[in-house]
């Protein structure tokens, strides 16, 4: 009986064990060094706007976390990255559907190359890349409420605004989160339904979207790094671009050797063959296996 009354939790057990054991081969390397001799000015973070990035609230976070014991930031990741995965099956995964759909989270993480996360340095990579995406998931938290009829506090709607805020920071994150309350304005507004929480995350996305959009940094960061690793990218057309960012996808995930597409493959035509009677919907789940076992 406890088991089964606590199963659903169990792969967050596993999860959690995994990371602390994962988060013991971390260190402070390369971008983090770096950060960690910096000190937080608003002389330093126009700098950074002005030159390099409109990242200004990540990177603020990331020299504070720096300048703190290197427990304080494996606690902080082991914690957001929990309520990632948690917060993914609370917005996916049907409650019938909950203890099959935690495994399935918790595996696709754990597939999921660890050492990629140290690119630029351990702490470095994992709040520029990682927390702002445990945010995004975070600020769609009150979508879900909305969905389910229930009633969104106040509490959940400032947890949601300081995410949003946090992880539009990053701009595909902004992309996300536009889309999504973007699409419930939509549904809101065909259903004359409207809800004062949805609009102030749209003023912060809006805010966001000046902040990225106007900033001096990113532009010359653009040209800088096209430079560096693509010297002929504005000599070729824009279908050219669109044909090379396919091909390189693609060929990024069917055709080299990776195991976590593969496992994903197989997680994805066993859940839809559980939740979905219809053929067609089978059919199209087993369109990246087979990719992926033929390539």
């Amino acid at each position: 009986d406890f088991m089964h009354k606590y199963r659903n939790w169990f792969p967050f057990l596993v999860l959690l064990a995994a990371l602390i054991i994962l988060h013991q081969q971390c260190f402070l390397r390369d971008d983090d060094l770096v950060f960690s001799k910096q000190t937080l000015s608003s002389s330093f973070l126009l700098e950074r706007y002005m030159t390099w990035s409109s990242r200004v609230i990540i990177e603020s976070v990331l020299i504070i976390v720096l300048h703190l014991p290197f427990i304080i930031w494996e606690l902080m990741d082991i914690l957001l990255t929990m309520g990632l995965c948690m917060g993914l099956s609370y917005l996916f995964v049907p409650k019938e559907q909950r203890c099959v759909g935690n495994w399935a989270v918790v595996v696709l993480y754990l597939l999921y190359p660890f050492e990629q996360l140290s690119n630029a340095g351990w702490v470095a990579t994992t709040v520029n890349y990682l927390w702002p995406v445990a945010f995004t998931v975070f600020a769609m938290l009150p979508l879900r409420l909305l969905a389910e009829g229930k009633e969104i506090s106040r509490r959940v709607i400032l947890f949601a605004a300081l995410a949003m805020i946090f992880a539009q920071d990053a701009e595909l994150c902004w992309i996300i989160l536009a889309m999504a309350y973007g699409g419930t304005v939509a549904v809101c507004g065909f259903r004359r339904q409207y809800r004062f929480f949805i609009g102030t995350q749209l003023l912060i996305t809006i805010v966001m979207f000046l902040k990225i959009i106007f900033c001096p940094g990113n532009h010359k960061r653009y040209i800088s790094e096209i430079y560096s690793w693509f010297p002929d990218y504005e000599k070729i057309t824009v279908f050219d671009r669109l044909d090379l960012s396919l091909t390189s996808t693609v060929g990024h995930f069917f055709v080299l050797p990776d195991i976590m597409m593969f496992v994903f493959g197989i997680v994805l035509v066993l859940l839809v063959w559980q939740c979905q009677k219809n053929w067609l919907w089978r059919l199209f789940a087993c369109m990246p296996l087979l990719l992926k076992s033929v390539c």
